[in-house]
């Protein structure tokens, strides 16, 4: 709108803006990109390059008046001609080129006005830039929390997974008619059935963390840790019967006793499952 504003107001043929590549990183020299031309198909280059002599210049503040304006032109051979063009600084990241049929001389009061001109139009960039910049961190923010958010319901959703199977698991370990027990290599607890907490007349939270030399004969604790022992060092199942005391009525019996050692997924050993 600027440049069509420009154009139709002031005695020019079109006009052209180039601004700093706002990809290229802060305080390092960076090509000029091609903003907007009047009209549309002016022919311009969309990109000038860092090097370019013109932009040397308008980076030290110099306005260009100049009789040869294809320095800035794409080559196209069907694109207008104009017989000069004057090159402005923009807040020295930018530079405005003003095409007209003549040179205007650089005391004239169309050129007296043009610093001014440039230095708005370089206030304004730099705002409509800085909001533009704001508004791109604004959308990566919201996309980075819409990931965010998507990671913790899918983290969500597996663990209400995950504790549900654990759940079933244990119900499952729980209601099973055998005694069932787990112990870790060195013979602590660390869950059992309710068929077992029969068998030590306590429960299973009062059960796990401790060892058979806490519920039975130092004998008998010797005995089923001499069996964990083989388990372990053997890492196959073993078989064996023994005579156990129910705890929470008195009653013997002769049970037949599973006993295979556990690993997890790395290969290291959990302990004894019995």
């Amino acid at each position: 709108t600027f440049l069509v504003t420009l154009v139709k107001h002031c005695p020019l043929d079109g006009a052209a803006l180039w601004w700093r590549d706002a990809l290229a990183p802060p305080e390092t020299l960076a090509d000029l990109v091609l903003l907007a031309t009047e009209p549309a198909q002016l022919d311009t280059a969309v990109r000038l390059p860092a090097s370019h002599a013109f932009w040397e210049l308008i980076r030290k503040g110099t306005p260009v008046f100049s009789g040869a304006p294809s320095v800035l032109e794409s080559g196209s051979a069907c694109a207008p001609k104009f017989s000069s063009c004057t090159l402005l600084p923009v807040a020295g990241a930018g530079i405005l080129a003003l095409y007209a049929p003549g040179t205007p001389h650089p005391e004239s009061a169309f050129c007296e006005h043009l610093p001014a001109l440039a230095e708005r139009l370089g206030q304004a960039l730099h705002t409509a830039m800085l909001c533009t910049r704001l508004q791109c961190v604004e959308q990566q923010l919201q996309e980075q929390n819409r990931k965010l958010a998507e990671h913790k319901r899918i983290s969500d959703l597996y663990a209400t997974h995950a504790a549900n199977a654990r759940a079933q698991l244990h119900a499952l370990f729980r209601s099973l008619p055998d005694l069932v027990w787990l112990k870790d290599p060195d013979g602590v607890y660390l869950a059992c059935n309710q068929r077992f907490e029969l068998f030590f007349g306590a429960c299973e939270q009062d059960i796990v963390g401790k060892t058979d030399y806490d519920f039975v004969d130092r004998e008998q604790a010797d005995f089923f840790r001499e069996y964990d022992r083989k388990v372990m060092v053997r890492r196959e199942p073993s078989v064996n019967e023994e005579w156990i005391t129910f705890a929470n009525d008195g009653h013997r019996e002769c049970l037949e006793t599973t006993k295979t050692p556990l690993y997890d997924d790395a290969g290291h050993l959990i302990g004894v499952l019995g």
